[in-house]
C-alpha cells in the first residue's frame, strides 16, 4: 500500500504492515485515510491559529489597513498580498 500526494510516493506501508494493521482493524485503508486526513486538517489548524494570532496583532497596528477579511481564505490571501508577508523559508534566510 502507498500514499502518494501528487502521484509522488511519500509513504510505503508492507503487506506486513497491512497484515499487522488488519489484526485489529476492520478496514485498514478507511483507517489510513482517517488518520491522515486527521493528522493533516490538524496540522493545518495549528499553522491558522499561530498564522491568525500573529497577523492580527500586525494588521491592528497598521494604520494603512481599514478592513481585515473574516473568512478563513480571504484572510490568507490578504496577508500574503502584502510586502511584508513572508513564509517561513522566506523568513529564514
Amino acid at each position: 500500500m502507498q500514499v502518494k500526494v501528487d502521484n509522488k510516493v511519500i509513504f510505503e506501508i508492507t503487506q506486513t504492515d497491512v497484515d499487522l494493521l488488519a489484526y485489529d482493524l476492520l478496514d485498514v485503508q478507511a483507517e489510513i485515510e482517517r488518520r491522515l486526513k486527521y493528522i493533516i486538517e490538524h496540522k493545518v489548524g495549528e499553522c491558522y491559529k499561530r498564522f491568525k494570532e500573529e497577523w492580527d496583532k500586525k494588521l491592528e497596528k497598521d494604520s494603512s489597513v481599514n478592513f481585515i477579511p473574516s473568512k478563513r481564505d480571504e484572510y490568507v490571501a490578504f496577508v500574503k498580498a502584502r510586502s511584508d508577508y513572508k513564509n517561513r523559508s522566506q523568513r529564514e534566510k
